[in-house]
């Protein structure tokens, strides 16, 4: 008899694996104790405990038959109106999109692989990039094309001078241009008007992840502002994950009107949203705890990433290269000559846990470099992380 492993779809052998990013985050999390600037995920020390739980009461005290049945596929509709002034106030044009709810920004991303993406297609991103975001787009393509950071600027620009090299055929193209994960670098004006020269003749969907913008907040337009502007079609995404709690499961994303029936259609599928989170989170926008927490963790994570750079100044600066302009969750640090991976696990026994580099990129072989996040830990202990990474660095070398 042929064994359930070999039952297994081929497509789900061949291009689905645990997420690499996840094995060097779980692991740290293994480590009781231990300083954690791996992860993305926000201690429950700066999630809105408190007024999550009156938001909870509030729903089951109204015992309203909406919050508590089915969802609709595309979410309660004075959420999805809710969420699309909120989009607007930060400065997205909102104008000819509908707005849809997902249950986290993989879900949608999921569901842009379902409704746009063919066995042939070609999706281009950013290398290096969110590999966790593209691991969704894989399970519909083959073929996955990057346009790359380049090494020399500390991957604060991107290079688009090979772009015609670059599948030609691309159906999906997508950018982290603000704050991007896991640089932190966020494109300036002129690599935004590049981008859009370069791509309004083509025959493309543009996928904007704008998941950071409310927290770190730049004077560049969104990507989709100018996507209007010159036609382009888009497609933007953010989550409200870092700024209430990932365990809501609550994404949201703008979509050209003519795609509205075809990702309900699509949602339809599998409906993972949670009808009670979604009820949630509108009382919690409707008494203002949302931007309440905008303005609070806009100077949290600033002072947590100026902490950062003066530590990696201090203790770090005649081995590693950063791009200090970087402003977001992430920084990439590149350390020339040494093996990350042997670095990740001699930092380990010194109680300090990051994300080795090469995970984030598709094509290239990039052994030398290190994401640290600012989302767990404080001030204090971000500068005894890298204090700690600093000697087992010496150790090593």
């Amino acid at each position: 008899m042929t064994s359930l492993k070999e039952l297994v779809s081929k497509r789900l052998r061949s291009r689905v694996t645990y997420s690499p990013l996840d094995v060097y985050v779980d692991e740290v999390f293994r480590h009781k104790g231990i300083i954690n600037l791996a992860t993305g995920s926000p201690s429950t020390s700066l999630m809105p405990l408190k007024e999550l739980s009156d938001a909870v009461r509030e729903v089951v005290d109204s015992c309203s038959n909406e919050a508590f049945t089915y969802p609709p596929p595309l979410g309660i509709k004075e959420l999805r109106h809710e969420l699309k002034t909120f989009a607007k106030e930060l400065g997205v044009n909102v104008e000819g999109y509908d707005l849809i709810i997902g249950a986290g920004a993989l879900h949608i991303i999921d569901l842009i692989g379902k409704v746009l993406l063919d066995e042939n297609d070609c999706v281009i991103v950013e290398e290096p990039t969110y590999i966790e975001a593209i691991m969704p787009l894989k399970f519909y393509t083959n073929y996955i094309d990057t346009l790359p950071l380049d090494e020399g600027s500390n991957y604060s620009k991107l290079n688009l001078k090979n772009i015609d090299r670059v599948c030609s055929n691309a159906k999906v193209f997508y950018t982290i241009p603000t704050s991007q994960n896991p640089t932190g670098v966020t494109y300036d004006e002129h690599t935004r008007n590049d981008i859009i020269r370069h791509m309004k003749d083509r025959n493309i969907v543009m996928v904007e992840d704008d998941t950071y913008r409310s927290i770190f907040r730049t004077n560049y337009e969104p990507i989709i502002n100018k996507c209007v502007k010159y036609g382009i079609r888009c497609i933007y995404l953010s989550s409200l994950s870092k700024i209430l709690t990932p365990s809501l499961r609550l994404a949201y994303a703008l979509i050209p009107k003519e795609l509205t029936e075809f990702f309900a259609e699509a949602s339809f599928l599998n409906l993972p949203l949670s009808t009670l989170a979604m009820y949630v989170v509108l009382i919690m926008i409707k008494k203002g705890v949302l931007f309440k927490r905008i303005s609070h963790l806009s100077k949290i994570f600033e002072s947590r990433l100026k902490a950062l750079k003066d530590s990696l100044t201090e203790y770090l600066s005649d081995r590693a290269l950063w791009n200090d302009d970087a402003y977001g969750m992430y920084l990439l640090i590149r350390i020339p000559g040494v093996d990350t991976e042997k670095l990740f696990w001699r930092s380990l026994k010194e109680g300090v846990g990051f994300v080795p580099g090469h995970v984030f990129f598709l094509k290239r072989e990039v052994r030398d470099t290190l994401r640290l996040s600012i989302a767990f830990e404080d001030e204090e202990r971000i500068v005894e992380g890298v204090k700690r990474i600093s000697k087992a660095l010496k150790d090593l070398t």
